[in-house]
C-alpha cells in the first residue's frame, strides 16, 4: 500500500479536469461562425500581392439551393406521387382488389419529409384515414414499396402531408 497524503487523488482529478476544460475551450474557440474575417494585419496587401490576405471558411461542396415555398413543395410532392401511381396500382391496388373487391375505393394520409439539398424522400408514413373507406392490405403494401420519391431540392428539409386516393 502506498502511503501519502489522502488529498493526492482529489488533486489529480482536479488537475486532470482543468486540463480537459482548457483543451475543450481552446478547441472550440478556434471555430469561427463561418463568416469571412479580415485581421488588421491582413488588410494591407502582402508584398508582391494586390489582394489582402483573408481567412475563409473552406468551400462547401453542396450546391446553393433557393428555398422553395411550402405551396411549391406540396405541388412537387403531388407530382412525384402521381408519377409513382402506376407502380402503386400495379403492385398494391390491383392485386388486392382482384382478391377482394370491397371496398372499391380507399384513401390514405401520406406524410413525407424531403432532404433539403438532394430532394430525396428521407421519411415516409402512410396511414388509413378515419371515417373513410380504407384497405389495410393496400396500406401495408404501400409502406413496403421502395421510398424513392424525389422532388427538386427545396433548400431545407421539408415535410408535406397529403391525401392519396385509390383507384
Amino acid at each position: 500500500m502506498v502511503r501519502g497524503s489522502g488529498a493526492s487523488i482529489p488533486i489529480a482529478i482536479l488537475a486532470g479536469s482543468a486540463l480537459i476544460a482548457v483543451a475543450v475551450y481552446l478547441g472550440l474557440s478556434g471555430r469561427g461562425d463561418g463568416r469571412e474575417t479580415t485581421t488588421p494585419e491582413a488588410s494591407a496587401p502582402a508584398p508582391g500581392n494586390a489582394e489582402p490576405a483573408r481567412s475563409r471558411r473552406p468551400p462547401d461542396d453542396r450546391p446553393v439551393v433557393r428555398k422553395a415555398s411550402q405551396a411549391e413543395i406540396e405541388d412537387l410532392t403531388r407530382e412525384a406521387f402521381e408519377r409513382a401511381r402506376p407502380l402503386m396500382l400495379e403492385r398494391c391496388w390491383n392485386p388486392t382488389v382482384t382478391a377482394n373487391p370491397e371496398p372499391a375505393t380507399s384513401k390514405y394520409s401520406v406524410d413525407v419529409t424531403f432532404d433539403g439539398t438532394t430532394g430525396r424522400a428521407i421519411a415516409l408514413g402512410i396511414s388509413e384515414l378515419r371515417g373513410e373507406p380504407s384497405r389495410p392490405d393496400v396500406a401495408q403494401c404501400l409502406r413496403e414499396l421502395p421510398m424513392d420519391q424525389a422532388i427538386d431540392p427545396p433548400g431545407e428539409n421539408a415535410r408535406v402531408q397529403l391525401t392519396l386516393a385509390f383507384p
